[in-house]
């Protein structure tokens, strides 16, 4: 199983045939590959679990320092909200795909809800409440995985340049 989430309107028969017209190829295998990926691997792949263990690791080391360098845990979650979108492009790139918009946003709003809960640097700020994070994230990682089930067909891939339509 790779990491990129799989909708079913990709693994529809008529969405399948029309993207092999247009001369890519059709989605990777998955598990069920009539419905795409079900409720439980969307929920897997939308989560940046490396990243959120990363920050894990290096929140903790940190930490220690808060009260005298307390930029250091922004700086932490600030790098590693900058390498998540990056790092999740590398783990969805499909031949003759484009990239994985929805699936790159989807997993870093998830750092940031992962990291809220956590607490990280958001413990600085007066108004947090470890309470909010626990509320939010359980919510939020039930709610997400289901926004392919609603999803609309995506716009058909663009077709790689023939040797006909190029000038020279």
């Amino acid at each position: 199983m790779g990491r990129r989430v799989i909708p079913a309107i990709y693994t529809s028969p008529t969405t399948q045939s029309e993207i092999k017209e247009r001369g890519f190829s059709p989605a990777p295998a998955t598990t069920n590959a009539a419905d795409g990926d079900d409720y439980a691997s969307r929920l897997v792949k939308y989560v940046p679990a490396e990243i959120v263990t990363l920050f894990v690791t290096l929140n903790s080391m940190v930490a220690t320092n808060a009260a005298e360098e307390p930029w250091l845990q922004w700086a932490v979650f600030g790098i590693l909200l900058v390498i998540t979108p990056i790092y999740t492009n590398h783990l969805t790139k499909a031949t003759n795909m484009p990239p994985a918009y929805k699936q790159i946003i989807i997993a870093t709003f998830s750092f940031v809800f992962w990291v809220f809960a956590i607490g990280g640097p958001f413990v600085q700020m007066f108004w947090y409440k470890s309470i909010y994070g626990t509320i939010l994230l359980p919510i939020y990682t039930f709610v997400v995985p289901m926004l392919d089930s609603a999803e609309s067909p995506p716009a058909p891939p663009v077709a790689p340049p023939s040797e006909e339509n190029s000038v020279g």
